[in-house]
C-alpha cells in the first residue's frame, strides 16, 4: 500500500483518520507513507504508529515525514508501532530534528531491535 500526502493540508486529525484505517488492514504486509510538507504532527504521528502496530503481519514500512510538525514524542510513537517489522526506511530529509529528537528516534528503534 502506498500512501502519499505530500504537500496536503493533512495535519494531526487527518492522519488520525489514516492511522485507525490502517489499523484496520489486517493482511498488509508492507506500506509507504509519505507526509512531506503536511500538517502532521506529534498527535497524528502517534495515530499511525498504533495503526501500524494493529498490523500483526506488517514487514516492510517506509515513512517519509520531511518538514512536517513531527518532533520527539511522534516519531517515538510512530517507531513503537513498528516493533514487528523487518524491514524500515525513516526520511526526515529536510527536517530540523534537535539533538534529543534524533537521540530519542534512534533509541525507540534500538530497543525495538535488541
Amino acid at each position: 500500500v502506498n500512501l502519499w500526502f505530500a504537500q496536503t493540508k493533512v495535519g494531526d486529525q487527518g492522519s488520525q483518520a489514516i492511522g485507525t484505517g490502517i489499523g484496520h488492514c489486517n493482511g498488509m504486509k508492507s506500506v509507504a507513507l509519505g507526509f512531506q510538507c503536511s500538517r502532521v504532527g506529534d498527535p497524528g504521528a502517534a495515530a499511525i504508529g498504533r495503526g501500524l502496530r494493529a498490523c500483526k503481519h506488517l514487514t516492510t514500512v517506509q515513512v517519509e515525514l520531511a518538514a512536517t510538525r513531527v518532533g520527539e514524542t511522534g516519531a517515538t510513537a510512530l517507531a513503537e508501532g513498528l516493533k514487528s517489522c523487518t524491514s524500515l526506511k525513516f526520511s526526515f530529509k529536510g527536517k530540523r530534528l534537535e539533538a534529543s529528537d534524533r537521540e530519542a528516534v534512534v533509541e525507540a528503534l534500538a530497543e525495538l531491535y535488541s
